[in-house]
């Protein structure tokens, strides 16, 4: 099972992938509306090449550890959203682990994805800054 390792997709290939995946409704992202035929290839294609999706008696299949990783988020039982007073948010799915989705700070226009075991998870939420250190009463 993957822990903590990050990935960083383009919203489009986040989308390409979440629908190869079998999931049709995803809290805070809509899948599959926004690419034409054509874009979806193109990104498709760009999966392919960087070995994270194959094409397999004409079904793509999702490669591991990223098949893993959206099986977490198609199985999520709750979802939380975590507003920064910066303006900067992160959407959690958690199920078995934890999922964090967030804007990539590395590139723009892209996003940050990383599963993390749920024992991890307030703490690393905490260490990354999404939740206040201190104890007491979250604003």
């Amino acid at each position: 099972m993957m822990e903590e390792k990050v990935f960083i997709f383009s919203k489009e290939e986040f989308m390409v992938l979440a629908a190869a995946s079998g999931i049709r409704q995803m809290y805070g992202f809509s899948i599959g509306e926004e690419l034409d035929d054509e874009t979806a290839v193109l990104v498709m294609q760009q999966l392919a090449a960087r070995n994270l999706l194959l094409s397999i008696e004409g079904k793509f299949q999702i490669q591991e550890p990223v098949a893993c990783l959206f099986q977490q988020v198609k199985e999520a039982k709750t979802t939380i959203d975590v507003h920064k007073r910066s303006g900067k948010k992160c959407i959690v799915y958690i199920g078995d682990f934890g999922v964090k989705v967030s804007l990539s700070r590395r590139r723009e226009g892209t996003l940050q994805v990383q599963m993390v075991p749920l024992g991890k998870l307030w703490k690393h939420l905490t260490e990354e800054g999404w939740i206040p250190e201190e104890k007491g009463e979250l604003r």
